[in-house]
């Protein structure tokens, strides 16, 4: 009696092994978008969560609004700061980037390069009686140049701050 494996044994072995690797590639292939989107998504809400919070601390911190008047609105917010250095304090959308600056010299981007920041709007919910309000709201979503499903999402964000003097 010889002793090995039949044809069939062997095609059914090699079948079962085919099966059990393709599925561990699904699994961590799935893993991995996961992952990647997870990253995409906690990328673009905290760095919107720290824009808003800029923005509005930097209100809240202000002697008055340059920029948009009462009752209009604009993609540009100028704030008068307290510092004579830092005046005015400026945010406005360049290419596709919140853009800071404060006095005439130090200017940066609030937000990264891997994303793009679109409806820019600064809202004067101000009137003549009243301290001044200002309504922030823009969208921020991941540049996705690849068209890939794990690195396309997007979220609006709004805020919403009184100056305190």
């Amino acid at each position: 009696m010889k002793r090995g494996y039949s044809l069939i044994e062997l095609l059914l072995y090699v079948g079962l092994s085919a099966t059990i690797i393709s599925a561990v590639a699904v699994f961590f292939y799935f893993v991995s978008f996961t992952k990647t989107k997870i990253q995409t998504i906690t990328e673009v809400e905290n760095e919107g969560q720290m824009v808003v919070e800029i923005i509005s601390q930097n209100i809240r911190n202000a002697q008055k609004v340059n920029l948009p008047n009462l009752g209009e609105s604009g993609e540009v917010l100028s704030l008068q700061s307290a510092n004579p250095n830092e005046d005015p304090i400026v945010f406005n959308l360049e290419n596709g980037r919140i853009k800071m600056q404060k006095g005439s010299s130090l200017e940066f981007f609030l937000t990264s390069d891997r994303l793009e920041v679109t409806n820019l709007t600064f809202r004067n919910l101000s009137n003549a009686t009243s301290r001044a309000t200002i309504r922030a709201e823009f969208s921020i979503r991941r540049k996705n140049p690849t068209q890939r499903a794990e690195f396309s999402w997007q979220k609006n964000f709004y805020t919403t701050a009184n100056l305190r003097i």
